[in-house]
């Protein structure tokens, strides 16, 4: 098996000029991807989908026995959420992002929320499962991993278990 993986010019350019800046030497760099999974699954060599909700992207990342399988970026992250709380709601960003990591459940039965953002992501999670072999009617994995700034939504972790039918957890990177 051969995994191809690329690195923006920009990007890598940005993190050299900060070490040289910091008086180091660079020998090498590695792809975020990777250490997400280091740091998210460890040593555990189950099957596990990471959802890194960034600002503006998620990163939605399979992973067999520590080896990563797949690996998908869609546009929409916590920013999009916010926005939907602000159309929603009628609020200002400012009041939108500190309810969005309040303690309130958009997810709950009295919630009339609908997250776009949130079904896009789903929806590519279920298109990934579905491409993967299955032991019956449960889906071949142990779990999913939610990561970023919008993964402690209070009630997601609940909301995207229920509708995929996965244990989800909120990530620890120190666990």
């Amino acid at each position: 098996e051969i995994m191809l993986v690329a690195a923006s010019k920009s990007k890598v350019a940005k993190y050299e000029m900060v070490i040289k800046k910091a008086g180091l030497k660079l020998s090498s760099l590695e792809l975020e991807n990777f250490s997400m999974v280091t740091s998210l699954v460890g040593q555990d060599k189950g099957k596990f989908i990471i959802i890194d909700i960034g600002s503006k992207v998620t990163n939605i990342i399979f992973v067999d026995k520590g080896v990563i399988k797949i690996s998908r970026n869609i546009d929409g992250g916590g920013k999009n959420i916010t926005m939907t709380l602000v159309k929603a709601m009628g609020i200002d960003e400012g009041r939108a992002e500190k309810l969005k990591l309040s303690s309130k459940d958009f997810f709950s039965a009295e919630s009339f929320i609908d997250f776009p953002t949130i079904e896009l992501i789903i929806s590519e999670i279920k298109r990934i499962m579905s491409a993967m072999p299955r032991a019956g009617e449960t889906p071949d994995v142990d779990g999913i991993i939610l990561s970023g700034g919008s993964a402690n939504l209070t009630g997601l972790d609940r909301n995207l278990s229920q509708r995929l039918g996965v244990k989800v957890m909120v990530g620890n990177c120190l666990s």
